[in-house]
């Protein structure tokens, strides 16, 4: 981030209050800018993963209860004799690992509708009227939470995009500022070879490791093999590949707000945002969703 230039322009206000009546429109907006870069990155670093873990956490409630009331009624099934209830909600763990959200839950919402219509024969299997009641709960939780994590990447997406905004609109800003302070290049040369070094350190040193890893949501399996896009500004800079072990590093990237995209076959593509900012290691762990 451009804090570096900030704080030099910040600790020389008397040499900077004999430049041009410009700059102190100019340096007003560049704080500005600062100030709501500062906040949005703030807001998408704070539990940025939260609404996804949230629903992950609610597809293992809802599966652990899918595959009791299937392994309950299937037994009061095969018992009674009726072939056509046990076919129904015979489901495996692989089917239920396998899933996709929406199937889960249409799964779990058949197993409730057989449990709730053959009530009066599963008491003593362990399905109760409260039982069910808190299946249902669980159905209706993980049904609402479906959506949450798409529309948590549309917002995040949106921040990051008026990061670009903000990004480019300093970068214009400094370039007016670079030349009001070449006014001073003889007057005041200590502090014209201070900014001028900071400004060499905002633009050349934007560069720094980006490590990152790829897993399986529910499992944590390491995913082998994805494709992780790396947009800046709509343009994808850089692609990598997950290794053996799900993990991909990055030597040197330029300072800025991207897109990531992390795609592979089977899975639901996952995007987010990160932001490469000079002097800080980036980690972006990434949770991709079986289809």
């Amino acid at each position: 981030m451009d804090l570096t230039t900030k704080n030099e322009l910040t600790q020389n206000a008397t040499i900077t209050g004999t430049l041009p009546a410009a700059y102190t429109g100019l340096f007003t907006s560049f704080s500005a800018n600062l100030t709501q870069i500062q906040m949005i990155d703030e807001l998408q670093q704070t539990n940025k993963s939260g609404i996804t873990d949230n629903k992950d956490l609610l597809r293992e409630d809802l599966w652990d209860k899918g595959l009791d009331g299937s392994r309950k009624i299937g037994a009061f099934a095969k018992i009674t004799g009726n072939m056509v209830l046990e076919k129904e909600i015979r489901f495996t763990d692989s089917e239920f690992k396998r899933s996709t959200d929406v199937g889960l839950k249409n799964m779990c919402q058949l197993i409730y509708d057989r449990g709730n219509s053959n009530l009066a024969g599963l008491a003593s299997y362990g399905i109760i009227p409260a039982w069910l009641t808190a299946f249902k709960a669980s159905i209706d939780a993980f049904n609402a939470a479906i959506p949450n994590p798409r529309l948590g990447i549309i917002e995040r997406k949106q921040q990051t995009e008026q990061l670009g905004i903000l990004f480019k609109s300093n970068d214009g800003i400094l370039k007016k500022i670079d030349a009001l302070v070449e006014v001073v290049r003889l007057s005041q040369p200590q502090f014209y070879s201070a900014y001028k070094s900071s400004r060499i350190v905002i633009e050349h040193g934007r560069s720094l490791t980006v490590k990152g890893a790829v897993s399986e949501s529910g499992t944590n399996v390491a995913v082998p093999g994805a494709k992780v896009s790396f947009e800046l500004n709509g343009v994808v800079k850089l692609v990598k590949k997950t290794a053996v072990g799900g993990g991909f590093s990055i030597k040197s990237m330029m300072e800025g707000a991207y897109i990531v995209t992390v795609t592979k076959l089977g899975y639901v593509t996952n995007t987010l945002p990160m932001n490469i900012v000079k002097g800080e290691m980036a980690n972006i762990y990434v949770s991709l969703v079986k289809e």
